[in-house]
């Protein structure tokens, strides 16, 4: 019997080698699995983002303390740690990092190479601008400049 054989009527009898996942049709299902999963780049934004933010809930715990050793009201320390809190959260992470690529493209292009796609076609490759203003590989397929494998 071949793997998801809906037997309707009559006897058989088989031996189960594997069931769930490990099954011909689990193992389907997982090549199907189109849960999101991160980049490495986001990876470490979100390590990053978890990393600034326990820092500044510890910074902002210590102000409260101080602040309370200093005789200053509970309330009013508790709304300045909070208030600290939410403003050292970075909200504008993500707008710094796409400067940070910007520059480091901008770098690229005065020292390395900087690849251009060609208008509403991603999957070419227009030029490639090399150090000195080399320009080579007009027409050139991603995949093929990617791989190594001839121009098309």
């Amino acid at each position: 019997m071949s793997a998801g054989t809906v037997l309707t009527r009559g006897r058989a009898r088989g031996i189960v080698i594997a069931t769930g996942a490990r099954s011909a049709l689990g193992r389907i299902a997982g090549l199907l699995d189109t849960r999101p999963t991160l980049t490495p780049l986001q990876g470490r934004l979100v390590g990053l983002g978890r990393l600034l933010a326990a820092v500044a809930v510890v910074l902002c715990s210590v102000v409260l303390v101080i602040g309370l050793l200093r005789g200053q009201p509970l309330e009013l320390m508790l709304v300045t740690a909070v208030s600290l809190v939410v403003a050292a959260v970075p909200e504008s992470l993500p707008a710094v990092v796409t400067l940070a690529l910007a520059v480091g493209a901008r770098r690229n292009l005065r020292h390395l190479a900087l690849v251009s796609a060609s208008g509403g076609d991603r999957r070419h490759i227009r030029n490639v601008v090399l150090a000195g203003g080399l320009v080579i590989g007009v027409g050139a397929s991603v995949v093929g400049a990617v791989l190594g494998v001839g121009v098309g």
